[in-house]
């Protein structure tokens, strides 16, 4: 093997490297005497195998574990922890990473490391335990998003082992004729009914997609570079289909959740530097596409990065509207339902920094929200991050009185970014909402710090 520090070849059972001295393994008896060491407050016990020991690994915060040579940055012990994963050495890779969780606990990647070492190690619940941990210690939202990427993929895991079951017990279906009408790539669809409507989308990731995602875009970028990406859009049904793709950048919606529709236009903060739907296109013909029956049609996206490059992070997606004919609208009357699939783009410029949270109030309304008298806060999210989680309260009270009338209380709120949260209280008894004067007191509380506005406002 090679040393994941200088590149010099190095035998398999060297403990340090013969070149420039760094260490390359971590021995059971090390890890054990690091444990005894902690202060039992401290300790989650994390149960992991190092050459065939089961020893008890550590992840605390309060005191320094030291497992190694003293002066080994944390930088040394990533490039080690993510050279074991490469060579899936997944029991070492912890250990590296365990290492940099002592040693900087509000590092991110750190967690980051350990949970994707967990994960092929098959431990999906500990490393799910561990990214809680540094969502706790470091306030990363991305780690939250690393949570649900795991769920994700034990459910697809689970998914695949009750197809492959069917499929061994059914007959191998008959290779189906294929038409090739579509200006675009296409292929033959694999066995399978799709997801609702009988179609799927699936994102074929580039070179530069972030290793620990795989079910959307997570790309690190460079200014003026030329991003290219495509989707795979699969027809599983016996009729040919027509599908309408559009472009469009994440919002926040009245619940307080990411909003990834078309409707997100009007959630978007005047702070937003660019949208995604300006500076990404789709080719001609994409926004009423057919595809023939069994048929997969891959559809190419050129997003120009800025050449001033931009901060934080960009969230848009990729929309996928199953498209109806006239006599389908014709039969359906009032109602009808139509089926899309979206894929998320998320990127950001190599070497920028984390954006810090960063909340404004505006105009406060009093509004008619489905059918229902409302009173509406237009919370600001100004920060070009994702902000996860964050607690919203808004309480209306008469202009003088210190009794509330209104109130959302502790609503849990994800905040795309650069977007404005329309924070609604329906007038749920229906009594009405009387003319008057009022005062609007907000708190947004997250990652220990709160945000907090009053304003008048007149109805």
């Amino acid at each position: 093997m090679n040393c994941p520090k200088c590149g010099a070849e190095v035998v398999n059972s060297a403990n340090r490297c013969g070149g420039c001295g760094f260490e390359l393994s971590i021995q059971p008896e090390q890890v054990a005497d690091a444990i005894q060491s902690a202060p039992k407050f401290t300790r989650r016990l994390v149960a992991y195998v190092v050459t065939g020991l089961v020893v008890l690994g550590v992840i605390g915060f309060t005191s320094a574990m030291q497992l190694g040579n003293d002066e080994t940055s944390h930088q040394d012990l990533l490039s080690s922890g993510e050279h074991y994963l490469h060579e899936l050495d997944y029991e070492q890779a912890l250990a590296f990473f365990l290492q940099v969780m002592k040693l900087n606990p509000t590092h991110p990647m750190g967690y980051d490391g350990a949970a994707r070492a967990l994960v092929g190690l098959g431990r999906h619940s500990d490393a799910i335990d561990t990214l809680r941990d540094g969502i706790e210690m470091t306030g990363d939202d991305v780690l939250t998003l690393l949570i649900r990427e795991i769920i994700q993929t034990v459910r697809e895991q689970e998914d695949a082992e009750r197809d492959q079951e069917q499929s061994e017990a059914e007959p191998e279906p008959e290779e189906p004729e294929i038409e090739h009408g579509a200006t675009f790539e296409t292929a033959p669809a694999p066995p399978g009914s799709g997801g609702p409507g009988g179609f799927s989308v699936t994102p074929n990731l580039p070179e530069n997609q972030n290793p620990d995602t795989s079910g959307f875009f997570d790309l690190w970028v460079t200014p003026g570079m030329l991003q290219e990406i495509a989707i795979d859009v699969t027809n599983f049904g016996n009729e040919p289909i027509i599908v309408e793709i559009s472009l469009l950048t994440a919002g926040t919606n009245i619940n307080g959740i990411i909003d990834y529709s078309p409707s997100s236009a009007s959630q978007h903060d005047s702070s937003i530097p660019f949208r995604f739907e300006d500076i990404a296109s789709l080719p001609t013909g994409a926004s009423g596409l057919t595809i023939p029956a069994q048929t997969v049609a891959t559809i190419p996206i050129a997003v120009d990065i800025p050449s001033g490059g931009f901060e934080g992070i960009t969230l848009g997606a990729i929309h996928v509207l199953l498209g109806i004919t006239e006599q389908e609208r014709a039969q359906a009357g009032m109602i009808i339902n139509r089926f899309a699939s979206v894929v998320p783009v998320r990127m950001q410029v190599y070497g920028t920094p984390p954006a810090e949270p960063d909340f404004y109030l505006g105009e406060i309304t009093a509004e008619t929200v489905n059918f229902r008298e409302a009173i509406v806060s237009n919370i600001h999210h100004l920060a070009p991050r994702l902000t996860m989680g964050a607690l919203t309260n808004v309480r209306i009270y008469p202009a003088g009185g210190d009794t509330a009338i209104f109130a959302l209380e502790s609503m849990s709120t994800d905040f795309a970014p650069n977007t404005i949260f329309h924070a609604t209280i329906m007038d749920t008894p229906g009594t009405g909402i009387q003319p008057g004067d009022y005062i609007a007191r907000v708190t947004i509380e997250y990652g220990g710090k709160a945000w907090e506005f009053q304003r008048a406002f007149t109805v």
